[in-house]
C-alpha cells in the first residue's frame, strides 16, 4: 500500500480532479406533470435510483441547472433523513435533477479517480468515519454538511488497483442486479397468469363455465364479489418512537425497508416489548397504505411492523399468494382513493370500497399451486441475492482500504459459494 496516495477532497477539487456539489432548491411552481427532468429526492435513493412517478422540471431549465443535472458515473450521497445512503448513476439512466438533500461526487479526471471506484469508496470505512464525525458535530438532526464533504481525506490507490477493485465489486453488483431483474420478470409473469384467470376468466375449463351478473360484470357462477375488508384482515403497524430503538432486536420495517431490505441503518427493537400481532415473518404479505401504496411479500429477516403498513392475513379459503395478486390487480382502485399532497395515503374505509372477485375453493387451490411455483423461485433468488450481498458487504471495506490484495482474490469461488 506504499503507492496509495492520501489526498484531501478540497485539493482534488482545486486541481480539477473531483467535484462535490448538492442539488437544486426547486419551487413548487416550477414542477410540471409530464415530459420533463425527474426531480430525485432522498426517498428515491436506495439500492436503485427510483425515477418513476416523480415531480418533473422543464427540460428547458437544464442549462440553468448545470451540474445539478445528473451525469453518467456520478456517485450520490443522501445528506439528510437516512444519512449516507450511496447510489451510482448508471450510464443507461435518463437525466434527472438532484434535490438539495443529495450531494453528488463527480470524477472530473478518470485517470486519477476511477468513478466506479469512487462509488465504492463512499461506502468504505474511511468515508463513513468522517461522515459520522460530521453528523455528531451539530445538535441538529443527522446531516452531512457539504462544506465538510469538501474537506475530507481520501486515500487513492493506483489507477490499475482502482479498476480491479471496481471490477470485482461491480461484478458482484451486476450479479445482484441480474437476479433482481429475474425476480421482477417472474413477478410480472405470475401477475399475467392471475390476470388471465381472474380478470379475463380464461382459466382451464373456462369454455364450459356459466357466467352470472355482478357489480364487476359477468363472473363465473359460484364465484363472489367482496370488498377487501371481507377477504382479509388488515393489521396496521405500531407507532414506534425513538425510545423504543435499541442496538439489538428485530428490525423495524418501514416503507424504506420494503424497497431496500434491512440494512445496518435500520432501527431495531426487542420483540418482547411489542405485541406479537406486530411481528413480521418471512412470507408475510404487507401493504404500504401511505406513500407508494405498494404490495410486498416480505422475504427478509423477521421484523416488526411500523405504522403506515398493513400486515394482510387472508380469510376463508384464500391463500397469501392469491391475495397478493388480488391486491396488486386492485391497486389502481386504492390509488384513486388516495388523499394528501406531499404524502398520499388511503383511509381504512377504502378497504370497504374496493371490491374484488373471490373464486370458489377448487379454483383457489389450483391457482395457488401454479402461482406458488413462481413465488418459490422468487424466494430462492431473493435468498441467493441476500447471500451475495453479504459477501459484497464483507469484501468492500477490505478491498477499498487495501486490507485484501485484489490480485489474489478468486471472485468466481466466492460467488459460487453464495449460490
Amino acid at each position: 500500500m506504499s503507492d496509495w496516495q492520501p489526498q484531501t477532497t478540497d485539493a482534488l477539487a482545486a486541481n480539477g480532479v473531483l467535484e462535490i456539489g448538492d442539488g437544486y432548491r426547486a419551487k413548487n411552481v416550477e414542477f410540471r406533470s409530464l415530459g420533463g427532468l425527474p426531480f430525485v429526492r432522498v426517498g428515491n435513493i436506495g439500492n436503485q435510483i427510483a425515477l418513476e412517478d416523480l415531480d418533473e422540471l422543464p427540460n428547458a431549465m437544464s442549462e440553468r441547472l448545470g451540474p445539478k443535472v445528473s451525469q453518467p458515473h456520478d456517485s450520490l450521497i443522501t445528506m439528510k433523513g437516512t444519512v449516507g445512503r450511496v447510489a451510482y448513476v448508471r450510464p443507461d439512466l435518463p437525466r434527472f435533477v438532484y434535490s438539495p438533500q443529495i450531494s453528488y461526487w463527480r470524477s472530473k479526471d478518470h485517470q486519477v479517480i476511477d468513478p466506479r471506484w469512487l462509488r465504492y469508496w463512499l461506502e468504505s470505512p474511511e468515508f463513513s468515519y468522517q461522515a459520522l464525525a460530521t453528523k455528531g458535530s451539530t445538535d441538529m438532526a443527522d446531516y452531512i454538511n457539504l462544506r465538510d464533504q469538501r474537506r475530507m481525506r481520501i486515500t487513492i490507490p493506483p489507477k490499475g488497483t482502482q479498476q480491479r477493485i471496481a471490477s470485482i465489486l461491480g461484478s458482484i453488483d451486476d450479479l445482484i442486479e441480474n437476479n433482481r431483474r429475474r425476480i421482477e420478470v417472474l413477478g410480472e409473469m405470475a401477475q399475467a397468469i392471475y390476470r388471465e384467470w381472474f380478470v379475463h376468466f380464461r382459466l382451464p375449463g373456462h369454455e364450459d363455465a356459466t357466467f352470472v351478473d355482478s357489480p364487476l360484470g359477468p363472473i363465473p357462477d359460484g364465484w363472489e364479489v367482496s370488498p377487501f375488508s371481507d377477504v382479509a384482515t388488515f393489521t396496521n403497524g405500531f407507532a414506534f418512537k425513538p425510545a423504543h430503538f435499541q442496538a439489538v432486536g428485530r428490525p423495524v420495517i418501514k416503507i424504506k425497508e420494503l424497497k431496500q431490505g434491512v440494512t445496518s441503518q435500520t432501527p431495531r427493537c426487542p420483540a418482547g416489548e411489542i405485541k406479537d400481532k406486530y411481528w413480521i415473518e418471512p412470507g408475510d404479505l404487507l401493504f404500504s397504505w401511505s406513500a407508494d401504496l405498494g404490495i410486498y411479500l416480505w422475504n427478509d429477516e423477521p421484523g416488526l411492523l411500523n405504522q403506515h403498513l398493513f400486515k394482510v392475513t387472508p380469510s376463508g379459503h384464500l391463500s397469501v399468494t392469491l391475495l397478493c395478486h388480488m391486491l396488486q390487480e386492485s391497486l389502481p382502485g386504492f390509488r384513486e382513493r388516495a388523499q394528501g399532497t406531499t404524502m398520499k395515503h388511503i383511509k381504512r374505509s377504502a378497504l370497504d370500497e374496493v371490491i374484488t372477485v373471490v373464486p370458489e375453493r377448487r379454483v383457489v387451490d389450483s391457482a395457488s399451486q401454479t402461482l406458488d411455483d413462481y413465488d418459490s423461485s422468487v424466494r430462492k433468488l431473493s435468498a441467493t441475492n441476500d447471500r451475495i450481498a453479504s459477501i459484497r458487504d464483507l469484501l468492500l471495506p477490505k478491498l477499498v482500504t487495501g486490507e485484501i490484495d485484489v490480485s489474489d482474490l478468486d471472485l468466481d469461488a466466492l460467488v459460487g459459494a453464495a449460490g
